[in-house]
């Protein structure tokens, strides 16, 4: 019977908001769905906030219609009693109410007060319900400084989820220790991986990866500082094309192998199909960028090039903007630091 109110009362909301009858059904839907939360788990009140519904909390965001929540956003609330993330997020997803879920964003758990914030408790949840075949789009790590740095975060074992998650579209994870196992999917058509220490197994299972529908990738590879283990010829698969006949934009970003990327793109026959292609964040110098001046046929035909954020000197960057034009960003160049000896270096936007 709740159901049944909660969908009438959506269908009036939207199809006549600005009427009396409108406001009234709204608050009637948000009485409801205060009493349905209260059901969850002591204090679930406070800790809401959501389209429907209005509070001061941020642990957990919902996006919901008809009576059935569309979109979850779960976290942990450090000023209240709150209780884990991991919880939280079952929770919903065990819940009626929850049973079409499209979409879920984890963002800081309530381990950021010690300096390490781990998902694979929340990982673990989702596979433990099983075959979803509703969602559409997973962020794992939605956080940043000051709440939490990138080393900080620690993804955990992805590799179950893609079996269960047929209709997935989009995934995003943002962290170190995250674990793809064989990659395999039939529909996804985003992946981002940012990370600022990948290791030679994450690097290895996206490059051999069989993504079909796949038509952006972007892999932030990170620091051997942070645990960073990727290599130029760990991403020669992917360089041939292989498991990846749609991609269309392409990231090989935050790399202290940079120069080696882009020289080796220049044979790669993966650049033909693409549209755009983002090489900023890394330690590219001039001569990595020398590749772009001396390839202009390999590479002219994309719409977008993104080399900000690197170590290229002036004289590059004007060459660079006479032969590309405005298809090419090139803004945000850093200049090398120096050691205590005196020594120069360079380095990765993203390693803690």
């Amino acid at each position: 019977m709740i159901h049944g109110e909660l969908i009438a009362l959506g269908i009036a909301i939207d199809k006549k908001p600005e009427y009396k009858k409108a406001k009234a059904a709204q608050d009637r839907f948000d009485i409801i769905f205060k009493e349905i939360l209260k059901e969850w788990t002591d204090k679930s009140e406070r800790y809401i906030v959501g389209k429907n519904f209005s509070g001061d909390g941020h642990a957990l965001q919902l996006v919901w219609k008809y009576g059935y929540i569309l979109e979850v956003g779960v976290g942990h609330d450090y000023d209240k009693s709150c209780p884990d993330t991991d919880v939280l997020l079952q929770e919903i997803l065990q819940k009626p109410l929850g049973q079409f879920v499209q979409s879920i964003t984890v963002k800081v758990t309530d381990g950021g007060m010690r300096g390490y914030i781990d998902f694979e408790s929340c990982l673990s949840k989702i596979v433990l319900q099983g075959r979803q075949p509703n969602l559409k789009k997973l962020v794992i790590g939605d956080c940043y400084p000051p709440e939490a740095d990138l080393s900080w975060c620690s993804v955990g074992d992805c590799s179950g989820i893609f079996s269960l998650l047929p209709n997935l579209e989009y995934i995003k994870t943002r962290g170190r220790n995250v674990i793809f196992g064989k990659l395999k999917h039939q529909k996804l058509k985003k992946l981002l991986v940012e990370s600022g220490g990948l290791s030679a197994e994450a690097v290895k299972s996206i490059a051999k990866a069989d993504l079909p529908s796949l038509e952006s990738l972007e892999v932030w590879f990170g620091s051997k500082e942070y645990g960073a283990q990727g290599s130029i010829n760990m991403i020669k698969p992917l360089l041939q094309g292989k498991g990846y006949p749609k991609l269309k934009h392409l990231g090989l970003m935050n790399a202290e192998f940079q120069n080696e990327i882009t020289q080796a793109l220049v044979k790669a026959p993966i650049v033909k199909q693409l549209s755009s292609l983002d090489l900023s964040m890394g330690t590219m110098t001039d001569k990595g960028a020398q590749a772009l001046v001396d390839n202009v046929d390999t590479f002219i035909h994309l719409d977008y090039i993104d080399v900000c954020d690197n170590f290229l000197s002036e004289q590059m960057s004007s060459r660079l903007r006479r032969v590309y034009s405005n298809k090419i960003n090139i803004s945000e160049q850093g200049d090398p630091d120096e050691d205590e000896d005196g020594d120069s270096y360079i380095y990765v936007s993203a390693g803690e």
